[in-house]
């Protein structure tokens, strides 16, 4: 089936003749996870259906035109493809959307910020470009419980089921800074392989009720203590191939972070330090796999990967050639991404916020009832793998420290940090 332009028309005996079996299209391209040639074949043969029905003189070729068009749009797989088009569709819209941004940062990463109006929800966006290939980048979203290596913020990282190949349903929950509480969302995330006709990969994320458990066949997780439950309404990331090595990265989201009160310097210190933060993290870890848990994994599970790894080079082989080559400038190799940058941005923040902004805080914290604040523990896999640096990181993004870390000792190959009476080694 030759979708061709969405202006041409379906003649009528093309329809009669052939629409069971490009109805069966349509599943195809869907089980694929091509969910845009699935929407654009889909709406092209109802628009066809819909035109030659309304010019139909004969009442019984009319009505079973009718009934072709009913059979055609109640499919179960039809309507799936109708929902995840509708919420991709949103997605790209908010990703390319300029009005209402303010640009907090500009340079190799560029930060935007809006508040949506008459709402407590606050949309996220940024834009950079990865010196990385995009399987890297791929191998590095799938496996969401090693999150933590490199996201160094997560306290927790997990996935509760996995609907289809591409899709999983996960919990997250994210250290924030004294007086917040750490912010826990249960989301359901799935891929779009849009790389034949659109150059693209996109992913979706939206956030989880508890009614979902049961269609998703998961058990929702009870809110730990000291934890707020947060809204993602909904996000993502469109990853555009601009080379074989290079990629081009924006990621968005819009999210109600359960907050009365929210300060400028606050979303000021998110936007620019959380997304720089993990962006630069990500374009560090999957500049190499070698040796790495993530290339454990792909060796381990050969069914995903291979068929992961067929796809981009099958890509790479038609259009590798054809590829734009941006030459915009890419995340410089030698800056921090670690220690540095953390300690920056918890200064500033605690310089920006002033002591009637941080009561007022702390009282809409209180507000929610809080037990107790979340136990100190080192991330999965951290100590092997995320570094001194790095550790720095998540010690200060978690809540555990507002300010560099006093009293470093080098004992026999141990690093020891003291915080208020409690010290906590790594190897």
């Amino acid at each position: 089936f030759d979708v061709g332009s969405m202006t041409d028309v379906i003649s009528k005996a093309d329809l009669l003749a052939h629409l069971p079996a490009w109805t069966e299209n349509c599943k195809a391209f869907f089980r694929e996870f091509k969910l845009f040639q699935a929407i654009r074949m889909t709406e092209k043969i109802e628009q066809s259906l819909l035109l030659h029905i309304d010019s139909e003189e004969d009442p019984e070729r009319r009505s079973h035109m009718e009934k072709l068009l009913a059979d055609h749009t109640s499919a179960p797989e039809i309507i799936k493809i109708k929902a995840q088009s509708a919420e991709v569709s949103h997605l790209l819209f908010f990703l390319n959307s300029h009005e209402g941004w303010t640009i907090l940062k500009d340079g190799d990463v560029k930060i935007f910020y809006r508040k949506e109006p008459g709402a407590r929800l606050h949309s996220f966006k940024a834009e950079t470009i990865l010196d990385v290939p995009l399987l890297n980048i791929l191998v590095l979203i799938y496996e969401i419980d090693l999150y933590p290596l490199f996201f160094p913020f997560l306290q927790i990282s997990k996935d509760l089921a996995q609907p289809s190949k591409v899709s999983k349903v996960v919990h997250m929950a994210f250290g924030a800074p004294w007086p917040l509480a750490s912010r826990e969302f249960v989301g359901l995330g799935y891929a779009v392989d849009g790389l034949d006709e659109d150059n693209a990969v996109v992913i979706f994320l939206r956030s989880l009720l508890q009614d979902s458990a049961s269609e998703f066949d998961f058990t929702y997780p009870k809110i730990g203590k000291g934890q707020v439950h947060m809204s993602v309404e909904y996000g993502g990331c469109l990853f555009t191939p601009l080379s074989r090595t290079r990629t081009k990265m924006t990621m968005a989201a819009n999210v109600d972070p359960k907050l009365d009160y929210v300060p400028a310097a606050l979303l000021n210190w998110i936007s620019k330090y959380i997304f720089i933060i993990a962006i630069k993290m990500l374009n560090r870890k999957a500049k190499n796999l070698a040796g790495s848990e993530h290339e454990k994994r792909m060796k381990q599970d050969r069914e995903f990967y291979g068929w992961l790894e067929g796809k981009v080079s099958d890509y790479l082989c038609k259009h590798g050639d054809k590829l734009p080559e941006d030459t915009a400038e890419a995340l410089p190799e030698s800056e921090p991404a670690g220690q540095e940058i953390v300690m920056a941005a918890v200064e500033e923040l605690e310089g920006s916020l002033n002591e009637s902004e941080l009561e007022r805080l702390a009282a809409g914290e209180a507000k929610m009832e809080l037990e107790q604040r979340p136990s100190f523990r080192w991330p999965p896999l951290a100590v092997e793998e995320m570094g001194m640096q790095q550790a720095h990181v998540w010690i200060a993004l978690s809540g555990i420290a507002t300010r560099p870390l006093a009293g470093e000792d080098q004992i026999d190959g141990m690093t020891e940090w003291r915080m208020g009476g409690v010290a906590a080694s790594q190897k």
